[in-house]
């Protein structure tokens, strides 16, 4: 036999696609998971749950943490604890609040006079008809078009129809009457725009109809909750409706 047909072929012709793959696949994950572990020795877990609530726009939940952070559920909300306690101090310009289950740094209700100075409200506001017409859902819900109606003298259809459209209520289920009219409730959105953990936490009406006079003031006694992107969260939006 010719000495060349007893050469060795080349070693990457004795792999097979999948077998390269899946070669290739556990380098990446030993590769991934050492960083993680060279990280984690280097910078503690709450400074990286720190970082990741800082960066997000959105509030986190604590099982988002946990599969950034590699780290079970647990330690995460533990940490997050922790960190809501640390930043309560009135020396902090912001706190971590929870907000329907997930976790959002906040700015200072204290603090809101110097924002406005820096980020500037959009012009479009809240209207008066929107503002007590999310009122009424929120103390109220779940409720139909008509009782909102009877509560303010007015049609309220195009008001619903503004708050839908901005995520702030939503139809939760029908009247079990003649019709079946629908129901209405706030949304997730409502409580992460006011900064809520849950309804319990509603504001007074006050609070809510304030907003007609500044539209870039939303949460807490009528605070701009700046995220830490240092964008006006508030502000973002506009909602007006034509409604007099």
């Amino acid at each position: 036999m010719p000495r060349e047909q007893l050469q060795r072929k080349p070693e990457e012709e004795f792999w097979s696609d999948d077998a390269a793959e899946e070669l290739e696949s556990s380098q990446e994950e030993a590769s991934e998971e050492d960083a993680v572990r060279v990280l984690a020795s280097v910078l503690p877990l709450s400074a990286r749950v720190s970082s990741l609530l800082f960066v997000s726009s959105k509030p986190l939940s604590s099982e988002a943490i946990a599969k950034a952070t590699k780290t079970d559920v647990e330690t995460v909300e533990h940490v997050l604890e922790q960190l809501s306690e640390l930043y309560q101090n009135e020396t902090h310009g912001f706190s971590l609040r929870e907000i329907n289950g997930s976790w959002q740094f906040r700015t200072a209700p204290e603090a809101a006079e110097t924002i406005k100075r820096l980020v500037t409200p959009k012009a479009k506001r809240l209207s008066r008809a929107a503002a007590e017409t999310l009122a009424v859902v929120a103390y109220k819900q779940p409720v139909q078009k008509a009782d909102i109606e009877a509560i303010r003298g007015v049609d309220a259809l195009p008001t619903l129809k503004t708050l839908v459209d901005a995520k702030l209520i939503r139809i939760v289920g029908r009247e079990d009457s003649v019709g079946q009219p629908a129901l209405y409730g706030t949304t997730k959105q409502f409580l992460e725009r006011f900064g809520l953990k849950d309804l319990a936490q509603l504001p007074s009406i006050r609070e809510i109809t304030e907003l007609e006079n500044d539209p870039g003031e939303v949460g807490e006694a009528g605070v701009s909750t700046v995220t830490s992107d240092g964008t006006d969260e508030a502000s973002s939006e506009s909602f007006t409706d034509d409604e007099a």
